[in-house]
């Protein structure tokens, strides 16, 4: 929505503008309309890129019953692996995402044995309700991450349906998990 509002202020800046500005030569005011035009598009977007997960939910289409005990059920569910920053922030936004929905999410950590890998998760949700586990299964890591931390993973009849690497995870690939749980 704020591109088009600033599409649309960039056309009415630059009618302004060529309407008001009158040089000397036809083409300055041409060049001078068409910058002053994409300015706002341009400054904006140098600083919120629209990325192509924003525009489409692109996971990889899987079906593993998975021998943790764990898994159950069905939900979303991420799985990080310790000391992983960029896990840190997907589970931050976990926080956000569970605000706003109405299916259970759960964080599992893999790659350790360590019960205290968990510990700094746990901290970032700060009593949220969203459980934490420690996977120490290879069958998770290994068949669901596709070697990429994060991994988003949408769990139906306790197996894994449909998976996203952290740069796949979008707004569309949210919406879709949730119609396919809430409906």
């Amino acid at each position: 929505m704020p591109y088009l509002c600033l599409i649309i202020f960039g056309l009415v800046i630059s009618i302004l503008v060529f309407k008001y500005f009158n040089p000397s030569k036809r083409w300055i005011k041409w060049i001078v309309t068409v910058a002053v035009g994409i300015l706002p598009f341009s400054a904006f977007f140098a600083f919120k890129p629209i990325y192509e997960n924003d525009l489409r939910a692109r996971g990889t289409q899987v079906h593993v019953q998975t021998t943790e005990s764990e898994v159950l059920g069905e939900g979303l569910m991420l799985i990080a692996i310790p000391g992983c920053p960029y896990c840190a922030e997907a589970v931050e936004y976990l926080k956000f995402v569970k605000h706003k929905a109405d299916f259970p999410i759960s964080v599992f950590v893999v790659g350790t044995t360590d019960v205290n890998a968990s510990k700094r998760y746990e901290d970032i949700l700060d009593g949220q309700e969203i459980e934490v586990y420690v996977a120490s299964g290879k069958q998770l890591r290994r068949d669901l991450s596709l070697s990429r931390y994060p991994t988003f993973a949408l769990v139906k009849d306790s197996a894994v349906v449909e998976v996203w690497s952290n740069s796949d995870f979008g707004v569309f690939a949210l919406d879709k998990i949730k119609n396919e749980l809430v409906d």
